[in-house]
């Protein structure tokens, strides 16, 4: 994430000629937000150094969360752990268990998953989706756009990890988050066609197109609401609502 800000930020400074005090703003912001987003993870990455045999920025599962989804043998989005081929899964990527499932391709693959540690198993995973991304790149970009679209529905087919989301619970949900995906959606848009040379427009679309795609690549499965990019939405979605009363009031006075 700090990479992203900084990515970020550098690209909306650029959309101005360098020198001018909005280019250098923008920078400046994304420079602070790499600062305290490094300043939150680091304790975390040298604390997992020493707990789980590696440093691994926060989680110890991320690169079983990319190898998932990617895996070639595999064409779901919602149901990639429903599977026969590798037993033990669903316990692995709900709870850490031991997973007995790929002991199989793990030795074809010379590798020794049952006394590695998390952060080597992490790294392990890493290499194969990388390997699956490398071989068939097209269809990495194409299931990534599908995950992203989909996680952006406010209805879940999941309520939690065993229970489904009733058809009640789907209605209020629409009723209540569809709107803000929306209006957040469209606040962009719009804010971004007033001014395609404001740093600053383009500093808020691209975190947020980031970040869907960060949850695009890495969401093992598209079955719970992803709500990485609400912080975006519901702030952009109020200001078109208010910017949009704000014209109104100006064309009836």
């Amino acid at each position: 994430m700090a990479a992203l800000c900084v990515v970020v930020g550098a690209i909306a400074s650029a959309i101005r000629p360098a020198g001018t005090r909005r280019a250098a703003m923008a920078l400046a912001e994304a420079a602070v937000m790499a600062v305290v987003a490094t300043a939150l993870v680091l304790p975390w990455t040298i604390r997992n150094r020493s707990a789980v045999g590696g440093a691994v920025p926060v989680v110890s599962n991320e690169g079983f969360t990319l190898w998932v989804p990617n895996r070639p043998d595999t064409n779901q989005l919602k149901d990639v752990l429903d599977t026969r081929r590798y037993p033990g899964i669903q316990d692995y990527a709900v709870y850490g268990r031991d997973f007995p499932g790929i002991e199989a391709l793990a030795r074809a693959k010379g590798f020794d998953f049952t006394h590695a540690g998390e952060a080597a198993q992490d790294a392990w995973f890493r290499s194969l989706a990388i390997h699956d991304i490398e071989a068939r790149p097209a269809r990495f970009a194409v299931r990534t756009v599908e995950r992203s679209a989909l996680v952006l529905l406010p209805a879940p087919d999941n309520a939690s990890q065993t229970a489904k989301t009733g058809l009640l619970a789907k209605v209020v949900l629409w009723v209540s988050s569809g709107p803000v995906v929306i209006l957040g959606i469209a606040g962009l848009a719009v804010a971004l066609a007033r001014d395609r040379r404001d740093p600053v427009q383009w500093f808020v679309v691209l975190t947020a197109v980031g970040s869907l795609l960060v949850v695009g690549v890495h969401v093992p499965y598209v079955r719970y609401r992803v709500d990485g990019l609400d912080p975006i939405l519901i702030p952009v979605a109020a200001w078109l609502v208010a910017d949009g009363r704000r014209r109104s009031h100006r064309l009836v006075g």
